[in-house]
Formats: structure tokens, C-alpha cells, sequence
């Protein structure tokens, strides 16, 4: 199971490599609001992802379902309200499988000039993805 920052992490990693992302950032807003109670109850969610189309996606990247208990439950709630009312969307993304999460993290290593194999260049990728099929 991964750590709160590992599933950032990874969740980052995901975002990157969708083709329909055009910006990313973290912890790039805190939202406000008062609960049923009148009481002040403050968030401040976990990244934020511009789409090519203009769409937007703020989310949580939980390391287990349960993580954050109530308060994250309460907060998930209010955060997607404010969302629907801006039209973004809001999610917690779920964690992704240990494989999968370790063949992503391997796989943008490669993006490092100090982990790149000699001669694998980004258009050598871009040739060889229709091959082999």
C-alpha cells in the first residue's frame, strides 16, 4: 500500500501521461466553507489538472479508501459541490495496483537524462509505439 505522497505520486504520473492534460499543479487551492453547523471547515485538495478542452479536475489521492475518515469524507462532499458549481470536476482518485504503480514509476524514469538508455530519445518512442502489434 502506498504512503499519502506516494499516491500523489503516482497519481501525477497518470495525469502526465494522459494526452489531454495541459497543466498540472499541486495543493493549489484551499476551499472554505461552513458546515451545517455554521462552523468554518477549510480544505485544501491535492492537485489540480487542466484539460486541453478547457474541463478541469481538482482531486484527493487517498493512499486506501478510508484514508481521512469523516472530515475527508465531509470535505469530499462540499469540494465536489464547489466544483459542480464552477464546473470543474472533483474526485479521489482511487490508488492504482502496486504493479501497475511500479511499471508507471519505472516507465518515467526514462524521462530522466541520467536514466535513459544511449540513443532512446522521445522520437524513437513516438516510431516504435504502432510496432509490434
Amino acid at each position: 500500500m502506498a504512503a499519502g505522497s506516494n499516491a500523489v505520486r503516482t497519481q501525477l504520473m497518470v495525469l502526465d501521461r494522459d494526452p489531454r492534460v495541459r497543466g498540472l499543479a499541486g495543493r493549489p487551492v484551499r476551499l472554505l466553507w461552513r458546515n451545517h453547523r455554521g462552523q468554518v471547515r477549510s480544505w485544501v485538495p491535492q492537485l489540480f489538472a487542466r484539460y486541453a478542452d478547457g474541463t478541469a479536475l481538482l482531486a484527493d489521492c487517498p493512499s486506501h479508501p478510508d484514508a481521512g475518515g469523516e472530515r475527508a469524507r465531509g470535505a469530499a462532499e462540499a469540494v465536489a459541490q464547489a466544483c459542480a458549481d464552477i464546473g470543474w470536476t472533483y474526485g479521489r482518485l482511487s490508488p492504482l495496483d502496486d504493479v501497475l504503480a511500479a511499471n508507471l514509476k519505472w516507465l518515467a524514469g526514462y524521462r530522466h537524462p541520467q536514466r535513459r538508455p544511449p540513443g532512446l530519445t522521445a522520437q524513437s518512442l513516438r516510431r516504435s509505439r504502432g510496432r509490434g502489434r
